[in-house]
């Protein structure tokens, strides 16, 4: 099978096990994620399957929503509900105009320090696996796009103060650094508590698959198994004008503009190509030479 699954996954299990329990269910070795999901945390888990997975590195550029709870008052070492608490204060009243102007800070482009928990490598070793040996390392700031940051609810319910909110972002963002830098400059301190994916790019929740659903229709991929240019479904459109220019991208040649057709402005980074009838072979960039434009495959799916 050649194409992505929208999995659902469940908390409780960490990616790499969505990974291995779908290798078993259907039989195929060749099958990735894209974009790792905390085991605590759930929602949309976008798995590669066979050729599809020399498109995961586009998967794992394309932009990510959540629904966070956090909760205020309390720190953890891990940013999370699952670490300990390493300081506890206060959580003084805020107003709903309060808390928006606080919110409104984090918008646009930000800086974050990685976690600790995470799997950012330094010095060799990814921080997670420092961090199980007790360890805490200095780490650099990465530049994160927040592009939404909503507040849907605030709840206080056993004395126990929470903020629910949805938040659309770019690669890269660690939401648990979010809710602990927004409840730093609430003054209180906060963690993560809940974390669901809501969308990889085109990829949604409303229509992934449980791992259950899955089960009872892998005999059926057509149900589940979305098509390979889902992952560049945003990218310009190119489409071969006949067999002859399919064979000749195909073998790697360059195609000169009377053999193709493009639906869009060629200006961006990427192009997914189309044959003569419509079926999906390759990616790859259309350049403009002083004879003309030229479309040059990088990435071919098909044979000459």
């Amino acid at each position: 099978m050649d194409g992505f699954v929208n999995v659902l996954k469940p908390t409780g299990m960490t990616s790499h096990d969505v990974v291995t329990w779908a290798r078993k269910l259907f039989g195929q070795r060749k099958i990735g994620h894209t974009g790792t999901l905390d085991p605590g945390a759930t929602g949309v888990l976008v798995l590669s399957l066979g050729r599809a997975t020399r498109l995961s590195e586009y998967v794992l550029e394309l932009s990510k929503s959540y629904r966070c709870e956090m909760v205020l008052g309390k720190t953890t070492d891990t940013g999370d509900a699952f670490g300990k608490v390493v300081e506890q204060k206060s959580v003084p009243e805020f107003s709903q105009e309060q808390l928006e102007e606080v919110f409104r800070k984090f918008k646009g482009n930000i800086k974050q320090v990685p976690p600790m928990t995470s799997a950012v490598k330094v010095g060799g070793k990814k921080l997670y696996q420092l961090a199980r040996e007790g360890k805490t390392v200095a780490r650099k700031e990465r530049l994160v796009k927040i592009y939404s940051l909503d507040i849907v609810r605030m709840d206080n319910e056993a004395g126990i103060t929470s903020i629910t909110f949805d938040v659309s972002c770019s690669k890269g963002t660690y939401i648990r650094t979010l809710c602990h830098d927004i409840g730093q400059e609430l003054g209180c301190g906060a963690f993560m508590k809940f974390l669901l994916r809501t969308t990889v790019g085109p990829f949604e929740i409303g229509a992934a698959f449980t791992l259950e659903e899955l089960e009872r229709c892998k005999g059926e991929p057509e149900q589940f198994l979305l098509p390979m240019d889902t992952a560049v479904s945003h990218w310009p459109k190119v489409k071969l004008t006949s067999e002859y220019f399919r064979r000749k991208l195909c073998n790697g040649n360059l195609i000169q503009s009377s053999g193709f057709v493009m639906d869009a402005d060629h200006s961006q980074s990427g192009v997914r190509i189309y044959d003569h009838n419509d079926c999906f072979i390759a990616i790859g960039y259309v350049q403009t030479t002083p004879a003309g434009m030229q479309l040059k495959a990088n990435k071919v799916f098909c044979h000459g």
